[in-house]
């Protein structure tokens, strides 16, 4: 039994000390990095934190990656895309970021923040979509996504109430439902609507009522 505690160990210290070696190795050093699509004022966290994770990088999933940087900067990357070089003087990474494209600001209580056409939530101090959502309700926007993303993208502004949804769209303001009871037949009768003389419709009763 000593016998073989003994070979275990020597085992144990032989692989550290060839894990040791090889890390000293020139070919897996990192020797420079290249990255693509951050602005100025993102690069300083970004190459801070890549010294932090060190030779970590040649091993590391981009999706590890991705999150560790998303942490930082508020869910703004949809993905990134992380190349390895190895040469005998050391190794070179080229990183390639992609952004979250806006479909909307979100506008809270709490405040302002950005919306993807997936429904991703997100900060990005530098974008500036067109479309406004804003949210006058503690119900999950997300799990209506499919419909709000409908309404949003033929109109201007959907506020989401308590018992009710209203639509800024080509100069009407559009009455709907409450956020859980849109369905797609709204979205096609606000389309419809568009056509007719008045300037607020209320649309929640699935027929038109010209408010004014």
């Amino acid at each position: 039994m000593r016998g073989f505690l003994t070979v275990l160990l020597l085992t144990l210290l032989s692989i550290y000390f060839l894990g040791a070696s090889l890390l000293k190795l020139p070919f897996i050093q990192i020797k420079r990095y290249d990255v693509y699509g951050l602005r100025p004022s993102e690069l300083p966290k970004v190459e801070e934190l890549l010294r932090e994770k060190g030779k970590l990088l040649l091993v590391l999933p981009e999706e590890l990656l991705l999150k560790e940087v998303n942490r930082v900067f508020y869910n703004r990357f949809k993905s990134v895309e992380l190349k390895r070089h190895f040469g005998l003087d050391g190794a070179s990474l080229v990183l390639v970021f992609h952004r979250r494209e806006p479909f909307a600001l979100l506008k809270t209580p709490e405040g302002s923040a950005l919306v993807d056409e997936e429904g991703v939530v997100f900060v990005d101090e530098g974008a500036r979509p067109g479309l406004v959502l804003s949210l006058k309700t503690d119900k999950p926007f997300k799990k209506y996504w499919p419909v709000i993303k409908r309404l949003l993208s033929g109109g201007r502004e959907l506020t989401l109430e308590k018992h009710r949804s209203l639509l800024k769209a080509e100069g009407k303001l559009f009455v709907l439902p409450s956020v859980e009871l849109l369905t797609g037949r709204h979205a096609r009768l606000v389309e419809y609507a568009k056509g007719t003389e008045g300037k607020e419709i209320d649309l929640r009763y699935e027929s038109f009522i010209l408010l004014r």
